[in-house]
């Protein structure tokens, strides 16, 4: 029953052997495509953190700013 067995296994694998490119290159894109929401989400929290940075404080900072720089809006020029 072994050799059936392998034999069997053989014979779904080289019918099948298409999916297994495929499967690594899902893998790759699974894995680009987790870095990019990833990357989406920062973004996203950034923009708005320069925006309500931008409403109570004189400075203006762009998004790119809220990325990299600590911003701390209580520590600012307020608009009063």
């Amino acid at each position: 029953t072994l050799g059936n067995t392998r034999r069997y296994d053989g014979a779904v694998m080289s019918r099948y052997k298409h999916i297994v490119y495929n499967e690594n290159l899902l893998i790759v894109m699974m894995f680009i495509g987790l870095f990019s929401f990833m990357i989406g989400v920062v973004w996203f929290m950034a923009h708005n953190e320069a925006a309500s940075y931008n409403k109570f404080c004189d400075t203006p900072v762009t998004t790119w700013d809220a990325v990299f720089l600590d911003l701390r809006i209580d520590e600012c020029q307020c608009n009063e």
